[in-house]
């Protein structure tokens, strides 16, 4: 008696796709494993061709099993499958581990030493403080501004701090005994932002005088300057030192060496309040004041919204060290971490009582820090 080609093709379907879920096996049972692999792909070719087929003469089962070759097209296989169900999760979630009191008002930046076990903050209490992350004990207090510090860095050897206040001043501080070196003055208007260059030896600054300056930290002299159209929130040296972002309502991408303006990106429909190179400078990251954070490809200049709608300012956003999660905070009291690869949103902390302003990464990317208009900065690990 001739086979029913439909009961065959059943047949087939039972044995490639109602087979029992996957589960992690020990090392010595990863060639047998991967055998079954081959084998399973093998079948789901013989399945797909039967399938086509089957199409032709309309089976009455066709329906049932378009869903499964659905979901055999999004994931391609169904080691993928698990391979996505694992990595989802291991993806860390990061828990509130400490907090550190100490400013009398809004604490508006904070970022890691380039070894993780230093913190240093600027507030508008015109200080800025050193902290110890072990401890959450205050190393030192530099005090000299005589208005708002609006930021505070640390140099690349973790030997210095730069910072830039209201009082257009910028002030360089030794971090071991806290005393401050020198200052830099030129600006006319208060310093919103600065970075030190990758190499450490020059710091570019901004300002509400419509320039971007460049200084030389051991002499304290300023070397070139960008004049701009309108004021720039941030500025941002890519990782191999040779362009740098400023941002109002677009973002500016200028050659360091030439200061000549190489490309300006434009979608945000608010003034935006950071950007930041991904690890490897192909993609900038940006947030605006306009509830979204965009990324855009540097080569061809296009951006995809991963955040819209936000219903508050959002304030601060930075790629992890290693490029595998972007953190951005908001007026909300929220501080939202964003998954790279699988583009979605992983975790949500609410912790703070107030606007958060600022956040960043340790350098390991296993730990963040931020600070907020409560006047505390929280550690999440």
């Amino acid at each position: 008696m001739a086979k029913n080609p439909e009961n065959k093709a059943k047949k087939e379907l039972e044995q490639v796709f109602l087979v029992p879920p996957f589960f992690i096996k020990k090392k010595s049972e990863t060639n047998k494993q991967t055998n079954k692999q081959k084998k399973t792909k093998k079948n789901m070719r013989i399945i797909l061709r039967n399938w086509l087929r089957g199409a032709e003469i309309n089976l009455g089962w066709i329906d049932e099993f378009s869903k499964m070759i659905a979901k055999y097209v999004e994931c391609r296989t169904i080691m993928e499958c698990v391979t996505k169900w694992i990595l989802e999760k291991q993806a860390k979630v990061f828990e509130q581990l400490k907090i550190f009191g100490g400013h009398l008002d809004f604490v508006l930046t904070v970022q890691f030493s380039p070894d993780g076990s230093k913190l240093v903050s600027a507030s508008r209490d015109g200080t800025v403080r050193i902290w110890d992350v072990e401890s959450t004990l205050t190393l030192h207090i530099l005090a000299g501004h005589s208005n708002w510090v609006n930021v505070a860095i640390f140099s690349p050897d973790g030997k210095m701090v730069a910072s830039g206040s209201v009082d257009k001043t910028i002030r360089l501080w030794d971090v071991r005994s806290g005393k401050e070196l020198r200052t830099l003055q030129g600006h006319t208007g208060p310093v919103i932002d600065m970075q030190f260059s990758p190499n450490g030896h020059t710091i570019a600054s901004t300002s509400y005088d419509k320039t971007i300056r460049f200084w030389d930290i051991n002499t304290g002299n300023m070397t070139k300057q960008l004049k701009l159209k309108t004021s720039s929130s941030c500025v941002v040296f890519s990782s191999d030192g040779h362009k740098i972002l400023s941002a109002h309502r677009t973002i500016q991408m200028w050659d360091v060496e030439s200061t000549t303006l190489l490309t300006e990106l434009k979608g945000h429909s608010h003034l935006i309040s950071a950007v930041q190179f991904s690890p490897d400078n192909k993609t900038i990251v940006s947030a605006a004041f306009d509830g979204t954070v965009r990324f855009w490809d540097i080569h061809s200049e296009t951006d995809a919204k991963f955040q819209e709608g936000h219903l508050y300012d959002i304030n601060d956003v930075l790629f992890s060290p290693d490029g595998s999660f972007v953190v951005f905070c908001s007026d909300d009291t929220k501080i939202t971490i964003w998954d790279v690869k699988a583009k979605k949103v992983v975790q949500i902390m609410d912790d703070h009582l107030r606007a958060v302003f600022c956040v960043d990464i340790s350098p390991d990317s296993e730990a963040i820090v931020s600070c907020s208009s409560d006047r505390t900065i929280r550690l999440w690990g």
